[in-house]
């Protein structure tokens, strides 16, 4: 536990860190100051368990809503973004599905539930 605890300071104080900084020298919330070999450990950990939560999902052992809930459309859209720059194109291939399939299949299965409750209204007794 103390292990833990000592992690989440150090994180609280990275996270903290971002006076005197402009937001290019900055990746999402985490300023980039001396050592980037530990922002870029960050970024490819977020997009592994990104992977990890798709085939959760497919797996049927995530719901759409808890993930569409939990993280931003435009977090993902911004990490493959990052990734198209530096030309990882596989990586970004798994993101762009996850965007398809979860955010738009979301909104796509809302738009379909909403014509058909027009379409088939409820019998009133």
């Amino acid at each position: 536990m103390k292990l833990v605890i000592g992690y989440l300071t150090i994180l609280k104080k990275v996270m903290d860190f971002d006076e005197g900084y402009s937001d290019d020298e900055r990746w999402e919330d985490i300023p980039l100051y001396a050592n980037k070999e530990i922002i870029e450990q960050f970024f490819y950990a977020e997009i592994r368990s990104f992977e990890w939560m798709y085939e959760k999902w497919k797996e049927g052992k995530i719901r759409t809503k808890t993930i569409t809930n939990l993280i931003p459309m435009e977090r993902i859209q911004k990490t493959i973004d990052t990734l198209s720059m530096r030309e990882q194109y596989e990586k970004c291939s798994v993101l762009q599905n996850i965007i398809v399939d979860i955010y738009i299949g979301e909104e796509i299965q809302i738009m379909l539930d909403q014509a058909h409750s027009i379409v088939n209204p409820p019998i009133k007794n």
